[in-house]
């Protein structure tokens, strides 16, 4: 039932991710230059082998991979349709050890530099374990270069 449950989660991730990236404007002649464009929306489901997706990132280097985060500590790519099966990164021993049900801290985001296809930089955010004894966790924004 858990895996079901993270597989309708993700599905209902990637649905919105794309409903929001793939707004494309259709011009129509016959409408005047104030009322809105016709929209055209097209869902296709990516992948539903990631557990906890909590984000996704494109880079600009001319290919057509996705990146997605796992709140769990990994990134995993699909490529041509396919999930690749070693993460891209793994940042999960450097991270404070989350709930897969529900938590707000782990690996949260990422984006790539915009000069990404030359100097190969990209960057992560996640929750770490703190020293201070006020606090459980502090948020690490880190660079990386591959």
């Amino acid at each position: 039932m858990k895996k079901n449950i993270n597989q309708i989660r993700f599905g209902l991730l990637v649905a919105v991710v794309l409903l929001i990236v793939s707004f494309v404007p259709q011009h129509n002649k016959n409408t005047a230059d104030n009322e809105p464009a016709n929209t055209l929306v097209q869902l296709k489901l990516i992948t539903n082998k990631v557990q906890s997706p909590v984000a996704m990132g494109v880079p600009r280097d001319g290919t057509s991979r996705l990146f997605f985060c796992q709140k769990e500590g990994k990134v995993w790519i699909v490529e041509k349709g396919k999930l690749l099966a070693r993460p891209f990164l793994d940042v999960s021993k450097r991270m404070v050890k989350v709930n897969p049900r529900y938590d707000e801290r782990g690996l949260l985001g990422s984006a790539f530099h915009p000069n990404f296809k030359v100097n190969h930089k990209f960057y992560v955010y996640y929750s770490a374990p703190s020293t201070d004894k006020n606090s459980d966790n502090k948020s690490i924004l880190a660079e990386y270069q591959v």
